[in-house]
């Protein structure tokens, strides 16, 4: 017999802000706290910073993940959304450059001969590139692989729109053509979830890491004049970054 006077009690559910600051918590997505890079190049005294970006596992955590990088370079003039110079470090195909970007920030000069890319200037390449049509596949030797396809409203540069990892498991990532240029919409499992979403609002980039779930994460990234200023992560209020950025002219 149940005993009216037992009451059921319903756990709550707290956010990953809330159970972070509780110590109750452990996320790989946190992981973004000390995930920002910085330095100057002895070389030419250039300074470059990268931010880590990650996504978590998808797919009933099969993967593949996503292992983002907002990377700046004083020497790129571009702008997705996060400030002059700081570039999402996926892989893409520039045809009026004639450079393919991977995922790792390596950039290498290409040929399209047929089917297939050839790279002049490297006598082991690390991928193998097949264009077919609308779309071009590159292979990385880990096994996996990714379908890259033209931007809307720009021919020359095309985008990845799938990672497949190794296992057959894939994301899928939608992009925005605004200007000339690409802005990452969100990044969304086999199933249709949504792992990662971004919103441009005004001088103010928000980055949501598993939306709409007890884990979720928000990012902020701050733009003052069109430079990116301040990362914050939401309910984190004393944890952020500020840049600050001055140009030096050598006589």
């Amino acid at each position: 017999m149940i005993d009216p006077s037992n009451k059921i009690s319903t756990p709550q559910i707290k956010s990953a802000v809330s159970l972070l600051n509780a110590g109750d918590l452990y996320s790989g997505a946190y992981n973004f706290m000390s995930s920002i890079s910085a330095g100057v190049d002895p070389r030419t005294g250039a300074f470059s910073a990268s931010v880590n970006l990650p996504t978590g596992a998808a797919n009933d955590l099969r993967g593949p993940i996503s292992h983002l990088r907002l990377s700046h370079s004083p020497l790129m003039t571009a702008d997705q959304g996060f400030g002059q110079g700081w570039m999402l470090g996926t892989t893409s195909w520039d045809g009026a450059s004639q450079q393919l970007q991977l995922n790792s920030g390596e950039r290498f000069r290409g040929e399209i001969v047929g089917q297939n890319m050839r790279f002049p200037d490297v006598r082991l390449p690390v991928v193998a590139v097949a264009v077919q049509r609308q779309e071009m596949w590159v292979r990385h030797n880990d096994g996996s692989c990714e379908r890259l396809i033209p931007l809307a409203g720009h021919s020359s540069l095309w985008v990845v729109s799938t990672l497949v990892g190794a296992d057959g498991s894939a994301l899928n990532f939608d992009w925005r053509s605004v200007g000339n240029g690409a802005y990452l919409q969100k990044v969304s499992d086999a199933r249709g979830r949504t792992v990662l979403a971004l919103s441009y609002e005004g001088q103010q980039t928000r980055l949501t890491l598993q939306p709409d779930t007890p884990a979720q994460v928000v990012m902020s990234f701050h733009r003052v004049s069109g430079q990116l200023r301040r990362v914050t992560v939401d309910g984190l209020p004393d944890s952020g970054w500020q840049f600050e950025y001055t140009r030096s002219d050598s006589g």
